[in-house]
């Protein structure tokens, strides 16, 4: 990474500007998601509010959680599929299972190089049928999910 070191670990400095890699931010921000659930009741994490369309916060952070979870499952695999997100129930009503699925996500990111190519499969047309594969990196993919 170009630019000056700032004397904070993952930041840099450039034009002014604090930079951090993409796999550091992913992982610092999952690690916000964590410290935010632990301290979170399981009863406010399920509740469905009329603001966010009768859905719950733990809703919210299992689609978000599952997009990683995606991400880690291609690069294994070799591509990468949004659409076949599993929609795990317990991601959204079990903090403790949410907090699982970020441990696993977090380790999985310090151990990957984040130029790897990946393929990525989905529906990038307007008929609901009609599928393709494009190429990426995961380092794209990364910068998707921020």
């Amino acid at each position: 990474m170009c630019g000056e070191w700032s004397g904070h670990p993952g930041f840099y400095k450039g034009n002014s500007i604090y930079k951090m890699s993409i796999k550091k931010y992913n992982i610092a921000r999952l690690g916000e998601i964590r410290s935010l659930l632990e301290r979170l009741p399981e009863i406010v994490y399920t509740y469905t509010e009329p603001v966010l369309d009768q859905s719950s916060i733990g809703q919210h952070f299992r689609h978000i959680l599952e997009f990683y979870v995606c991400i880690s499952k291609g690069v294994t695999s070799g591509i990468i599929s949004y659409d076949a997100r599993e929609r795990d129930i317990l991601i959204e009503t079990k903090i403790n299972a949410a907090l699982s699925v970020i441990d696993k996500l977090i380790h999985f990111l310090e151990l990957v190089d984040c130029n790897v190519e990946v393929k990525v499969r989905g529906n990038f047309s307007i008929t609901e049928d009609d599928t393709d594969i494009i190429k990426s990196t995961l380092h794209r993919e990364l910068g998707i999910c921020t």
